[in-house]
């Protein structure tokens, strides 16, 4: 089966997907030219922008710089490792390296920078002189703070470098003045400082002379009225937590536990403040567990190759044979405080503090007791009570992911895990005028991911067909591509890694990234090509009638009900069995797009219900069940009983009615001679031509096409009042209405 036919839009998105970084040659020449220098200001700054618009090309795909970016590092620090270097020359290459550090981060970046004994005394020179505070010379500090870090990082006592004369303050001290001077700076080159200082200060050589010293001056130096600073001295905290050793640490981290509570950082208004306090304390946390992952975690088994060619018959080995035993130990107090803010954490209104949140509770969960972890998978698990808060869902969801990426998650717990994400997966509501769910619903297509990545299929058999059919359905019906392409992805991983999907391959191969990118071509060529397999045939039917007919959104609503129309075919006994009343409920609904979708699905399936019978010979009273007919006669008295044409959403309610009877009339429902039916329906045409509106016209001249076309070949009396009455009707004041019944009689 082969995919529908890639629109314009996908083809050029797939043109300008880069495969390696084919600017190399512009970028080296740019780094000439400037190198040279005698440039002027204005010719500088052209080039700059230049530079900025060829590297933000691979902000997307950044590994593709890896390959070049050693030499890219080096030709900007060549002149500025000269002794004939420039102070203008300096800031201009220093500009140049933090536009080339932005696109691949710092990380990779620090990786290529030169590290020789040499280095040291000219970079230290230049980081003395440059003003942290100073937003021209930004650039400049920021680079030699990360250039001053790796060289901070030589194994050789800095002491050697000292001159030796008393009235020179020794390289130790010039390189603690410079990071105090930056962390107390308002800059924003906190990762630049916070890595020098990590580095320098866990110095074998230099913890005894101003660890202590250094990190009671960090303390003192948190201050909620400076919002930067405070930033500066917990990225530094975060930063030598991760780094130094435990028992240089220890002795620090309820001291500074206390100090993030007393301070109120875990509830500070800033979104920077409250993740660094977040991520400060799972490593708080994670100095006082063992530094090897418990072994009570649940490890996949990886097959030999020679398993899967039934070459041999040697046991497969498990996904991480580095791990360790490690024993029962009792839990200190200190992480337990760390875990309740880490779960407060996940529930927090910003999604970066719930990210952060939820792979500390991985991190720390993966090296408790199995006893102390199952209760963090609970409190877990308590989030998904909260079934209307999406802050909790969402970070539940990371949650659970992270969990089970480490293998805290025991295939025990798999029945509620499953149970609390399927619900995530379709969460979609409407707030106000906005909309919520889709982070929701993005995570729990990456719980689904790593379920694939982490369980053998014997452990996910009994969830395989509620997975599968739910993120083939997300795939194909979900409003927002982010989580389309998301649950493709989910969908893929389980079928490579667990190979129990039904046909798995085949649609891959039909739901791809491309073909997912328009949500029309989903719903409409995409869903008939998946629906073909009778595995997923009735999901994506069901997933349709219950999620999406009632869905928020019109347009939503109105692909669903086409989508229906031509889905039917498939498998009309599952939608006159089990479609067809759901929606006759829905049409009672007190919501008004719970009645508008169920109207213009049922117009839908009714046509293709009564159009399949039309070919078999049977009556529509067969074709959709006497029951529903009898409902369907008394709808608009019902309606007209309610004042739902009336009230609030009157319109829409007439409009959408209007559809419902085009539709009915075009599949010969059985209202021939209930006179007092057609006059209603009638009744609800000329309504909608009364008022001026472009939409409720069409739809309304549409309906009376069809409904006189069906009902009136017989009933001249009808006609003859319809004429008689719209004849009035273009004797109205208002221009649009008179429009409206000319059209009306010209159909």
């Amino acid at each position: 089966m082969e995919a529908h036919a890639p629109t314009p839009a996908d083809v050029e998105a797939a043109e300008e997907t880069l495969h390696d970084f084919e600017d190399y040659e512009t970028v080296m020449n740019i780094i000439k030219t400037v190198t040279k220098g005698g440039l002027s200001l204005h010719e500088t700054e052209h080039l700059l922008d230049t530079f900025k618009k060829t590297f933000d090309k691979y902000l997307e795909q950044p590994y593709l710089l890896d390959s070049h970016l050693g030499d890219v590092v080096q030709a900007l620090l060549r002149p500025v490792r000269s002794p004939a270097c420039t102070d203008d020359m300096l800031h201009t290459c220093m500009g140049f390296l933090v536009v080339v550090t932005q696109a691949r981060g710092y990380k990779l970046v620090v990786n290529h920078l030169p590290h020789e004994v040499s280095d040291i005394e000219p970079v230290l020179r230049l980081a003395e002189r440059t003003a942290p505070d100073s937003f021209e010379l930004r650039p400049t500090s920021y680079m030699l703070l990360l250039w001053l870090g790796v060289l901070s990082m030589v194994p050789f006592q800095l002491s050697r470098f000292d001159s030796g004369d008393s009235n020179t303050k020794p390289v130790s001290k010039r390189i603690f003045d410079v990071i105090k001077a930056n962390l107390s700076a308002v800059s924003k080159a906190n990762s630049a400082s916070s890595f020098l200082s990590a580095h320098f200060i866990t110095r074998p050589d230099i913890k005894d002379l101003y660890f202590d010293d250094f990190m009671l001056w960090l303390q003192l130096h948190i201050d909620t009225k400076k919002e930067v600073q405070t930033i500066n001295m917990l990225s530094a905290l975060a930063m030598i937590f991760k780094i130094a050793k435990r028992d240089t640490v220890t002795k620090h981290a309820h001291k500074i536990m206390a100090l993030l509570i007393e301070k109120e950082l875990f509830h500070s208004k800033s979104i920077v403040v409250k993740k660094l306090a977040l991520k400060l304390c799972q490593r708080i946390g994670l100095c006082f567990l063992p530094v090897n992952l418990a072994s009570w975690r649940h490890l996949r088994t990886v097959k030999k190759l020679s398993e899967s060619l039934a070459v041999s018959g040697e046991l497969s080995e498990v996904a991480f044979p580095d791990a360790r035993e490690n024993e029962e130990f009792d839990v200190p107090e200190i992480v337990e405080d760390v875990l309740d803010k880490l779960l407060q954490g996940i529930e927090d209104g910003c999604l970066d503090i719930r990210w952060s949140a939820a792979k500390g509770i991985g991190r720390i969960a993966s090296r408790l007791p199995k006893a102390f972890a199952s209760e963090v998978v609970s409190s877990v698990f308590s989030m998904f009570e909260k079934k209307d808060s999406e802050s909790s869902l969402h970070g539940g969801c990371l949650a659970l992911a992270e969990l089970g990426c480490r293998g805290t998650l025991l295939p025990d717990q798999l029945p509620d895990v499953v149970a609390s994400v399927l619900p995530c997966l379709v969460f979609d509501e409407q707030l106000g005028k906005q909309c919520r769910g889709s982070i929701v619903r993005d995570a729990a297509c990456y719980v689904c991911w790593t379920l694939g990545r982490s369980y053998d299929p014997c452990h996910l058999s009994p969830f395989v067909n509620a997975i599968a059919g739910t993120l083939v359905s997300v795939a194909l019906f979900d409003r927002e591509v982010v989580c389309r392409r998301a649950a493709a992805a989910a969908f893929q991983e389980c079928v490579g890694r667990l190979g129990t999907f039904p046909h798995g391959i085949e649609i891959i191969v039909v739901a791809n990234y491309f073909s997912l990118a328009l949500v029309q071509n989903c719903y409409l060529h995409v869903s008939l090509q998946v629906a073909k397999f009778i595995d997923y045939t009735q999901p994506l039917i069901w997933h349709l009638v219950e999620k999406k007919s009632g869905h928020w959104d019109h347009s939503i609503r109105t692909l669903c009900s086409r989508a229906l129309f031509m889905l039917t075919v498939d498998d009309p006994g599952f939608v006159r069995q089990a479609c067809v009343p759901k929606l006759l409920d829905a049409l009672r609904s007190r919501q008004l797009n719970t009645r508008l979708g169920a109207l213009l699905a049922l117009g839908e399936v009714v046509h293709s219900l009564c159009e399949l019978g039309e070919k078999r010979g049977e009556a529509v009273e067969d074709a959709l069940g006497g029951h529903a007919v009898e409902v369907l006669k008394e709808l608009a008295s019902n309606y007209e009983k309610g004042k739902l044409f009336s009230s609030i959403g009157g319109d829409q309610m007439k409009e959408t009615f209007c559809f419902f009877i085009y539709k009915l009339s075009i599949s010969h429902f059985p209202v021939h001679k209930s006179r007092s039916v057609l006059d209603q329906w009638l009744s609800v045409i000329t309504q909608c031509l009364h008022r001026d509106d472009s939409s409720l016209r069409a739809n309304a001249c549409a309906a009376l096409s069809a409904f006189l076309q069906e009902y009136c070949q017989e009933e001249a009396d009808i006609c003859d009042e319809v004429v008689t009455d719209y004849l009035k009707g273009l004797k109205s004041a208002t221009e649009g209405v008179r429009c409206n019944f000319a059209h009306a009689l010209g159909e």
